[in-house]
């Protein structure tokens, strides 16, 4: 994602605050998959500097807006398909370890 560019380029300081304007606009406007990923690469960029329990964090908002998500797909195939991928898998382990 365009959020880990911008932090090896201009700082992890410069990154956070816009990936989380991004996040908090996302959820407002209901766009579920740019808030799951923002989330998500807010919990890598923790996770990588050491910051567990904000990474943590990050990662449950990003888990939150996947469950979100596969709880509305209606086909049970598409649905455990979308549960087992690797952003839903992802977020999960981050969410518990990170």
């Amino acid at each position: 994602m365009e959020g880990k560019g911008l932090a090896a380029t201009q700082g992890l300081e410069a990154a956070l605050p816009l990936l989380r304007r991004i996040e908090t606009r996302a959820r407002e406007l209901g766009a579920r998959p740019l808030e799951w990923r923002t989330a998500l690469t807010l919990a890598d960029l923790h996770r990588e500097t050491g910051r567990g329990e904000e990474a943590r964090a990050a990662a449950a908002r990003a888990l939150e807006a996947l469950e979100d998500v596969a709880r509305g797909i209606d086909e049970a195939p598409l649905r455990a398909s979308f549960e087992a991928s690797e952003p839903m898998v992802r977020a999960r382990a981050l969410a518990q370890r990170a």
